[in-house]
């Protein structure tokens, strides 16, 4: 085995244990640095690249079972890292398990406030059980930037 290999071995282990031990779930602090990220890069990269970089799947903006949006303030869907299916669609109507309008909820708040955090409820794919999520949204002029976690 060549000394890069190896190398290359051994950096995959190490980001593979600090990834293992960043827990199984993502978090509220790791929510705001993917935001903080996405807008940082919107600025030093562009919109256009950013919004295809998120809705690539296991991308750079994929971390465990964070749920990453763009969107417009008017609802349309840019970017969507887990469900590309919502990707050009409008969102504004969508409710949670519960009825409540999030996304209205959300964009109602940013209208005043540069960042907010809201509670809703969302089916798990996996479980097929309601999960307790938080989302943390920052809006950057005529964008909304959404990630959400289980709230813990």
């Amino acid at each position: 085995m060549t000394h890069a290999l190896k190398s290359l071995i051994a950096s995959a282990m190490v980001a593979l244990s600090a990834h293992a031990m960043a827990g199984e779930h993502a978090n509220r602090e790791e929510a705001v640095a993917m935001v903080k990220k996405i807008t940082a890069a919107i600025k030093a990269d562009g919109k256009e690249k950013v919004i295809k970089e998120v809705n690539t799947p296991n991308g750079k903006y994929s971390d465990r079972d964070m749920y990453v949006t763009i969107e417009t303030v008017d609802g349309l869907t840019l970017a969507n890292n887990t469900a590309p299916r919502t990707i050009g669609k409008n969102v504004l109507e969508l409710r949670d398990p519960d009825g409540k309008y999030f996304i209205k909820e959300r964009n109602e708040a940013l209208k005043t406030k540069p960042s907010v955090w809201l509670d809703l409820k969302w089916p798990n794919p996996v479980t097929l059980k309601t999960d307790d999520k938080v989302l943390y949204a920052e809006r950057v002029n005529d964008l909304i930037f959404t990630a959400s976690v289980l709230k813990q």
